[in-house]
């Protein structure tokens, strides 16, 4: 058997090729022109560095999996490639300073970002799936984040017996496009878990409430809501145990669907898909752990997770309207892990000729195929 010698090269290998992707998704839209007109603090030393040079940099990272401040130095080896990649105009900013400029920034660019979410989804048109019956499903979920032995800010006892965060995350389509989230404190959920079994007798029924919300210019508006319940009576428990006291269970769903009562109830059942895209968030993006001891940190954090997830379920959405990735099995979404690792995580050669910048794709790489036709699909979308 020959040895192998490792040796350095000068060659620009870069590991992280599908991040341009994502500065081709992120520069159609105005997002960074927004936040740059954010003021930044008169004590702040680096004005040079912008806020949009700040959180395109953090987006880079969370669409590798990465959501660590510390994970920024891997970008120091080759800046000038991350910058071209991302759209970065100045510079790449430091561990320490991406963790002093999301402690000034805070949640005060909560409303600019959930827009840039938006004009992105609109600007890449995406339309999401309905259902077989017609309807778009909108799922919204808490789901709690382990924060545990930590002294972070809002951290809290939550029902799975750890320290942790409760986020609410809405998704739409059955991909699973993320339209809105909120970091929140355990503190301020209040589901109860209950897991049905066999043996119970299920009563099921409807009534109407009246529901009044205000308008953007404070009017009042009072509508009927149907509101549909199950009441679940257990009097053994699925080991053949009989109760003393029956257990009751009462579920209420609200809806402004005229589809009967079980369906609604069958539809509610279905959004349990959710719970993957949570794991999606929390898994494959890492993102479950905060980086911050701050809580108004920690919730820009999350805000652009939202915007780095919408990225990644772009990417993998787009590679499957051909059948150039590797796989023979028919799949309707990628998952998350799959594009970071296979699309994300794609090695190339930059090179850099009369100021042309060519990234070259071995042909040992069988996503290169889908990787290409990504590239020029992106760059076409006006």
């Amino acid at each position: 058997m020959k040895k192998i010698h490792i040796e350095f090269s000068d060659e620009r290998l870069i590991t992280p090729s599908g991040l341009v992707f994502v500065g081709q998704i992120l520069g159609k839209s105005s997002f960074v022109k927004k936040i740059n007109r954010a003021p930044i603090s008169k004590d702040y030393l680096q004005k040079q560095i912008k806020n949009g040079d700040v959180l395109l940099t953090y987006i880079g990272m969370l669409c590798q999996g990465k959501p660590q401040y510390e994970a920024v130095r891997e970008m120091m080896d080759d800046p000038d490639y991350y910058k071209y990649a991302l759209g970065i105009s100045y510079a790449i900013p430091s561990a320490e300073t991406l963790r002093q400029r999301f402690d000034m920034i805070g949640d005060s660019l909560r409303k600019d970002i959930q827009q840039a979410n938006v004009d992105m989804l609109r600007e890449m048109h995406i339309k999401p799936t309905a259902l077989d019956n017609g309807f778009v499903p909108v799922d919204i979920d808490v789901t709690p984040f382990d924060n545990s032995k930590s002294n972070k800010k809002g951290v809290s006892r939550t029902y799975k017996g750890f320290d942790g965060y409760a986020p609410i995350m809405a998704y739409i389509g059955t991909e699973g496009y993320l339209v809105n989230l909120e970091l929140r404190i355990w503190k301020q959920h209040c589901q109860n878990i209950q897991h049905p079994r066999d043996g119970k007798t299920v009563y099921i029924g409807q009534t109407f409430r009246n529901v009044t919300y205000s308008l953007s210019d404070n009017e009042e508006k009072t509508v009927g809501i149907r509101t549909i319940y199950e009441i679940t009576e257990r009097t053994i428990d699925r080991y053949g145990q009989y109760f003393i006291v029956p257990d009751i269970e009462l579920g209420t769903y609200w809806t402004n669907t005229s589809l009967p009562d079980e369906t609604v109830i069958d539809l509610y059942h279905a959004h349990g898909e959710s719970e993957q895209y949570h794991s999606e968030i929390k898994t494959d993006m890492d993102v479950e752990r905060l980086p911050s001891g701050k809580f108004e940190s920690n919730k820009l954090v999350l805000e652009l997770t939202m915007i780095a997830y919408n990225i990644l379920r772009i990417i993998g959405q787009e590679s499957l309207k051909k059948k150039d990735a590797p796989g023979r099995k028919k799949i309707h979404r990628r998952r998350i892990r799959t594009v970071i690792s296979n699309l994300m995580q794609f090695a190339g050669h930059l090179t850099e000729h009369a100021g042309r910048l060519v990234l070259s794709i071995g042909r040992s790489n069988r996503w290169r195929f889908t990787f290409k036709r990504l590239y020029d699909s992106f760059a076409f979308i006006t």
